[in-house]
């Protein structure tokens, strides 16, 4: 038992280093292998976007995903998401200059992980969820926020 605390330690302590850049800044991406979980990655997401700013007054820019990973199920449920819950969603920053402007990143890290994180206006939070014996997602960390406000 005690080598799940010990292993999901060392994790965090992993991917507190590999968050320290991506190849591409300008883009969001979602792991292909993220597509059955799109629902609770979504509500994930939407969740904590809720909580940072409100929705009825809010308009985010969210970063889109790369040309090949544009139909992919995390980014349509998001979006989705997003709307159901009275977000604006803009288009670029040239027509919404008000536009809080959102990034997210689902990355699988070892057999049954999976690390959520999600940037807003230079806030940035991330979750590690474990995947159970039932195949459902299942948060493994609490949401840490990094950033100023």
């Amino acid at each position: 038992m005690i080598r799940r605390p010990l292993r999901a330690l060392a994790l965090a302590g992993v991917l507190a280093l590999a968050g320290c850049g991506h190849p591409r800044p300008a883009l969001s991406w979602v792991a292909p292998s993220a597509a059955p979980e799109a629902g609770t990655i979504a509500a994930a997401i939407g969740e904590w976007l809720g909580e940072a700013t409100p929705p009825a007054t809010s308009t985010l820019l969210v970063l889109p995903v790369s040309r090949r990973q544009a139909d992919n199920p995390v980014t349509i449920a998001l979006l989705d998401n997003l709307r159901r819950h009275g977000f604006g969603l803009a288009n670029s920053l040239e027509t919404s200059p008000d536009a809080h402007v959102v990034r997210y990143l689902v990355t699988p890290v070892w057999d049954r992980y999976l690390l959520l994180r999600v940037q807003l206006d230079g806030v940035e939070a991330s979750r590690l969820f474990y995947r159970d014996l039932r195949g459902g997602l299942v948060p493994a960390s609490p949401l840490t926020e990094r950033g100023t406000k």
